[in-house]
């Protein structure tokens, strides 16, 4: 079957501006990245409040595996566990990372999507802990990816989900 436009059941999300640094300064360019709002999956959007991420989050079809900065942790209801610190290689070389879960909503026009159990490492890094470097959620084949079907369009800057299973509608906006 070939689509005209991707299937109506999928949910849009345009690509972010993203800045990034250059030769003559900073420039504001679209990437395979989503602007998203998080938050812990069962939390009442009542009672939100600063429970509530909001980060870039890019899509890296080449990742093995999902990464959230460290200090997202505790708005999303994660802790890190010394025991699970782990060498990593990335494109950048050899980190240490910790292995996380938690389980999200991400908001979406008026509420909010159950994206289920997320598997993801956190960097044990500067970068990581503070939020004023700005380092994205990166969001991989394990943890992310395997949840949804998708549709990327280049040509429009923007992706559309699926979750697996259809997309329950959870609340409504906080």
């Amino acid at each position: 079957m070939t689509y005209n436009a991707p299937p109506a059941e999928l949910k849009r999300f345009d690509y972010a501006n993203v800045e990034v640094p250059g030769e003559t300064g900073p420039s504001l360019v679209p990437v395979p990245a989503l602007l998203i709002r998080m938050r812990p999956a069962g939390v009442d959007p009542a009672d939100a409040g600063g429970r509530i991420v909001q980060a870039v989050a890019m899509l890296d079809t080449g990742a093995s595996a999902s990464t959230v900065p460290m200090w997202s942790l505790d708005g999303l209801g994660a802790a890190v566990d010394e025991g699970t610190r782990q060498a990593v290689l990335g494109p950048s070389g050899k980190f240490y990372a910790y292995k996380v879960k938690f389980g999200g909503e991400i908001e979406h026009d008026e509420g909010w999507l159950d994206v289920g159990v997320i598997d993801a490492l956190t960097p044990d890094t500067e970068w990581s802990r503070d939020p004023k470097f700005g380092l994205p959620f990166l969001l991989g084949r394990r943890g992310f990816f395997n949840k949804f079907d998708m549709c990327i369009s280049e040509s429009q800057k923007a992706v559309w989900l699926r979750k697996i299973g259809g997309w329950p509608q959870i609340g409504s906006q906080a």
